[in-house]
């Protein structure tokens, strides 16, 4: 089987390929000459020290399918110029699926050099609603940093992530958002600017609104707290800003989701004081300091979102706007610095609402290496393009960030990360063509040292699939269409993003997949169908597409009185596990709707809000055709504290000790504690609890019962 080239190949990297095959053969290296005697039929009576570089490149050539090196090379050539030129295409249309012209089309883009989103080109639709956008240099690593945004001339606003071509943008229709901001007193901020930072689509489509761009949807509070943003689309989830230090960034609690109803939002927003890290980042021989480090600061263990910020000439960062919490602090080195300098991470700096932490320094050292190569198991090829993770002193496992390296066309990678203990891995799921990577290795490097830790990936066999049938109810298949398929594994997590599948003759199709199995789910026009379970090489799965249904309902509290804003979230319920499938929030009136509901399952609604426990409808199958009306979800008061200590077990307190709280109507929370092993938490229903100890790579040990109201419980950490 041929080597397949990536989609923007480089001359360079396959000569490259060329010479270090030529440099092993001629080093009598055992795969090397594996590769040569598989081409040239005279290897074996050739010495190994006449062979030359032209020998080499023909190898490349015939292992990538090409007769010869100047027929590969004219291909990748012909890419290149094509790649120059190329266009992404596509079509705006409106709510009633027609072509849209003069409609302002926006391409938002992020880079690694540019994490702020900004402008990579515009144009406007013509008269069929055609636009075409140059492609050339474009970032297609990952597709979630690449938005497309259409506006219509009456406001209209619509968003794809996926850079497919032709491209489809359907426009949707806008509405306002009523917006109220108070303090923690629930005293009105008069005079605030706020902007709408990110919109969300569903789980897949995301767009950053670019500084030039964030007068769209903007507005100022009066002295009543009160503004309005209009021309917002229904059915997103909006991430707003604030342009005031004083108040801490909106959480991801704090998104506002839009209904898809005709009538105004509205959303009280209460704001929380925010904290600061501030420090300076200098050079650990000399004390110079460094100028244009970003500095980030991520969340350690709870869900809060950090911020970043890039040091000034005098080497000094301020990181603003930072909600109450702990968090990791760590530098983000540009590309050629973090060849040879790194820096040991802050881990677990608590930050009080309000509070300016100052002192926060960074000292670069020329560190440790890491290197090793990623290879093919059947053939021994180098495997470029794959991700390599670290958890390390430079980023530690109590928050998400990770290190990362790529490999190069000779499958090589290379990090720089401080001595100590590291954690090693092909980060995410590795390349589509290959089976799920293996799990990764913890190694130790001393001062100044260098570990090679290789890494090899098993192709996906062609016949890994999973055969599929989509019908209507009727039992008629649905043939020679093309269906929008959903795809999750056997967690209910989605694995990829939504795939067209196209149906034979007889409603069928095939899913080539690395998994063993799937959870398999399509859309066609305005029928859907639930998930069904399905495994390589096993039965087929059936699809059977039913028009989709409304569940609705209303949350109450304890007197029953309504509980506005609560967050809502759908479950789905199969074989006794449940999956969640969407979430939208309760109105003025405790109320809410699931649109598009897929009949064939049964569904349950959890519910949550700020002040509240949680709690859920009871399961309820959903058919056809009928609107289904849930019984009334009652939200308990969580008004009750909990607070004790960790201890190890010779009593001593353990402190940034991760501590896990959660309880049948309390929602889950998780703190650290501080350095005397202090822990606490707010918004606890009157119930018991159970506590865990959280370690950092997620685990959860020493189990503790404990009651709503304790002010001193002890935990014993064992592990």
């Amino acid at each position: 089987m041929s080597l397949v080239l990536p989609p923007n190949p480089s001359l360079e990297h396959l000569r490259n390929q060329a010479k270090a095959l030529l440099k092993a053969c001629r080093a009598g290296d055992p795969g090397a000459l594996a590769r040569f005697e598989a081409v040239h039929q005279s290897a074996h009576s050739a010495s190994h020290q006449t062979w030359r570089l032209s020998d080499t490149l023909f190898i490349i050539a015939r292992e990538y399918g090409f007769a010869s090196w100047s027929r590969l090379k004219a291909h990748v050539e012909s890419i290149a110029e094509l790649s120059a030129n190329r266009e992404l295409t596509g079509t705006v249309l409106g709510a009633d699926r027609q072509p849209i012209s003069g409609a302002i089309v926006t391409w938002i883009e992020l880079t690694m050099d540019h994490p702020a989103p900004r402008v990579r080109s515009s144009t406007r639709s013509d008269d069929r609603g055609h636009f075409a956008l140059p492609m050339a240099g474009a970032d297609f690593s990952n597709p979630y940093l690449n938005t497309i945004l259409a506006q219509g001339a009456d406001g209209q606003v619509g968003f794809e992530s996926a850079l497919e071509t032709p491209l489809s943008i359907a426009l949707l229709p806008h509405t306002d958002l009523q917006l109220t901001m108070m303090d923690e007193d629930r005293v009105p901020v008069a005079n605030l600017s706020i902007n709408v930072a990110r919109m969300f689509r569903g789980k897949t489509h995301v767009v950053g609104i670019p500084s030039e761009m964030r007068g769209l949807w903007s507005a100022t509070t009066d002295r009543d707290g009160r503004c309005v943003i209009s021309g917002l689309p229904r059915g997103v989830r909006v991430r707003l800003a604030y342009d005031d230090e004083t108040w801490a960034a909106p959480t991801l609690e704090d998104e506002i989701d839009l209904n898809t109803s005709d009538a105004a939002q509205t959303a009280a927003v209460r704001l929380l004081r925010g904290g600061t890290i501030e420090g300076r980042v200098v050079r650990a021989d000399n004390g110079t300091p460094v100028a244009g480090v970003r500095v980030a600061a991520q969340g350690a263990v709870q869900r809060v979102l950090g911020g970043t910020a890039t040091t000034d000439a005098d080497g000094k960062y301020r990181i603003t706007q930072l909600g109450h919490g702990f968090y990791n602090v760590a530098l983000l080195l540009d590309r050629k610095q973090e060849q040879q300098l790194t820096a040991c991470a802050l881990e677990k700096v608590q930050v009080r609402r309000g509070e300016h932490l100052k002192d926060q320094d960074f000292a670069l050292i020329e560190g440790s290496i890491i290197t090793g190569r990623v290879t093919d198991r059947l053939t021994g090829r180098p495997i470029p393009g794959v991700s390599i993770g670290i958890y390390g002193p430079a980023r530690p496992r109590s928050s998400a960030m990770v290190q990362s390296a790529v490999t190069d066309s000779e499958g090589t990678y290379r990090a720089c990360v401080p001595p100590g203990q590291q954690f090693v891995y092909v980060l995410g799921r590795g390349p589509t063509e290959y089976l799920a990577p293996p799990p990764g290795v913890d190694i130790t490097l001393g001062e100044r040292s260098e570990i090679r830790q290789d890494f090899t990936l098993t192709p996906t066999p062609e016949n890994n699939q999973i055969q599929v049938r989509a019908q209507r109810v009727s039992g008629e298949a649905i043939a020679n269409e093309q269906l929008a398929v959903q795809l999750r594994n056997r967690d209910g997590f989605q694995i990829a993003r939504e795939i067209t599948a196209s149906t034979d003759v007889e409603g069928r199709f095939a899913l080539t997949t690395r998994e063993e199995a799937l959870q398999v789910s399509a859309q066609w026009v305005d029928m859907r169908s639930t998930s069904v379970a399905g495994t390589v090489g096993g039965e087929p799965v059936t699809l059977v597409m039913r028009q989709t249904t409304q569940l609705t309902g209303r949350i109450v509290d304890s007197d029953g009185q309504p509980v506005g804003g609560a967050t809502l979230t759908l479950v789905e319920w199969r074989d006794g596990r449940g999956a969640s499938r969407e979430r939208t929030r309760a109105d003025g009136f405790g109320c809410y709707s699931f649109d598009g509901v897929i009949p064939g399952a049964s569904y349950s609604v959890a519910a949550e809000a700020p002040g509240y426990g949680q709690n859920r409808s009871p399961q309820t199958p959903c058919e056809s055709g009928a609107c289904v009306s849930l019984p009334d979800i009652v939200l308990p008061i969580a008004d009750r504290a909990l607070s004790g200590r960790v201890q190890d077990q010779n009593g001593s307190p353990v402190a940034k000790q991760g501590v896990l709280v959660q309880g049948r109507k309390s929602k889950p929370q998780e703190t650290i504690t501080d350095e005397l092993g202090r822990f606490s938490f707010g918004g606890i229903v009157d119930e018991a609890l159970t506590l865990h100890l959280r370690a950092d790579d997620g685990m959860c040990h020493d189990r503790t019962k404990a009651y709503a109201g304790e002010e001193d419980v002890v935990i014993i950490r064992t592990y």
